[in-house]
């Protein structure tokens, strides 16, 4: 199983291949080769040699199929940044299915004049796995890959029938069976009304397991022998959500913003960040401890000992972009009232330097008094507008040039100048 990594150093073709080697060297396996030479070099060679021209035994001599199995197989269009190292990556999968070098390969052949021996049957197999609604995207760059348009199995929703055993059979007697269709209901945002409509139910895996893990710990805090309709009625609406927040009820809120924020795309999905990147410069290491004892992160090693921080499912990612949404609405809520605020207190400042300067016309204002409360009013204005500095720029520098010259103007007419 392999996780690839998009801002590693290494190709893709050598994550693969540096995985592979070291599984079977952990399995005692080992590796026969059976070419002639070693000359031929790159990473356009790499993968088709390494599985063409290598046969793989077990300790007792038995053939090994390696069998690489890449998940999330979706983060090379939505964690990569460079285009060209996909469209090359496809390009090499395209030629690792095929039983004849290819042409850049052969050219090494020929220009160095040596001969090679080749497996005429294919001694792999190869498994993407990924979410089905990036299949247009796959389509982008397999069009010309046979074995990877032909060769598809869809990982399903379970049906209500389905979903209604994996409640039921562990332990009947845990769940009572109203509760099993409440679960359902819940899950699946749908009322059972008989046999047939529970057939037609589709049910999210990872949303099922969830929820059903997260209602069986409630219910055992609340010392509850067996799980109800009425038990699944009164905690179901909000489970998924509750279980979000009480995972992070212990995290400082600056680390949970860091995190919403990184650990998911701008589309909202998983985002998987370096271990070293996170810990302990913007989140501490007993809080990432926290959240993955809770299971709401996943902390894994990948290729080039790389380790890895992401949320554990996608519709955690969900209730961790809410979260952000609602942080943003908040923010801007905050900020409009601020506007509001300093555009009232603006004009209340210009209304009392109006009435100023209609006493200072009428002569109940000496020109000493009137430059001094010119001074205090332009040091008004500009610390408002030094409190809203990230709204107004221009706004704050005319304030300023306004209070410098009510200074001059006070120096002048007080004989200080």
């Amino acid at each position: 199983s392999i996780r690839l990594s998009h801002n590693s150093k290494q190709s893709y073709a050598e994550q693969i291949v540096t995985e592979v080697k070291a599984k079977l060297e952990a399995s005692g396996c080992e590796i026969e080769s059976i070419m002639t030479s070693d000359n031929i070099t790159g990473d356009d060679a790499l993968l088709w040699f390494f599985f063409h021209t290598n046969i793989f035994w077990t300790q007792d001599n038995n053939r090994v199929i390696p069998v690489v199995f890449i998940d999330q197989f979706e983060e090379i269009f939505t964690l990569s940044t460079d285009r060209t190292k996909v469209v090359d990556f496809f390009r090499l999968l395209n030629e690792l299915f095929q039983t004849l070098p290819s042409d850049k390969i052969l050219n090494q052949i020929e220009s160095k004049g040596i001969r090679i021996d080749f497996n005429e049957t294919a001694n792999f197999r190869l498994v993407l796995a990924m979410r089905e609604d990036f299949l247009p995207r796959l389509e982008d760059y397999c069009h010309d890959i046979p074995s990877l348009r032909k060769n598809r199995v869809v990982l399903a929703p379970m049906t209500g029938k389905q979903a209604l055993e994996v409640i039921m059979k562990p332990d009947p007697d845990i769940v009572h069976p109203d509760a099993a269709i409440r679960i359902i209901e819940k899950v699946s945002k749908k009322k059972v009304e008989n046999q047939d409509s529970l057939d037609k139910l589709e049910i999210e895996i990872c949303i099922l397991s969830l929820f059903c893990s997260q209602l069986y710990k409630q219910a055992a805090n609340q010392k509850k022998s067996q799980i109800t309709g009425d038990l699944v009625d009164k905690l179901g609406d909000d489970i998924i959500d509750d279980y979000y927040s009480d995972c992070i009820k212990n995290i400082s809120k600056e680390s949970m913003m860091y995190l919403e924020d990184n650990l998911l795309t701008n589309s909202g999905y998983r985002n998987a960040l370096a271990y070293e990147d996170v810990v302990p410069v913007y989140v501490f290491e007993d809080e990432i401890k926290h959240l993955e004892k809770t299971r709401l992160l996943r902390i894994e090693e990948v290729n080039n000992n790389v380790t890895r921080i992401e949320f554990t499912h996608d519709v955690l990612c969900r209730v961790a972009l809410e979260h952000k949404k609602h942080r943003q609405q908040q923010k801007n809520r905050r900020r409009k009232w601020s506007k509001v605020l300093y555009y009232l207190f603006e004009m209340l400042l210009f209304w009392a330097y109006a009435i100023t300067l209609i006493r200072h016309s009428a002569g109940d204002i000496d020109q000493p008094e009137f430059a001094v409360l010119g001074v205090a009013f332009s040091i008004s204005v500009m610390l408002s507008r030094l409190y809203m500095l990230r709204i107004d720029y221009r706004s704050f520098l005319f304030s300023l040039l306004f209070l410098i010259f009510n200074v001059f103007a006070a120096l002048v007419s007080t004989g200080a100048l």
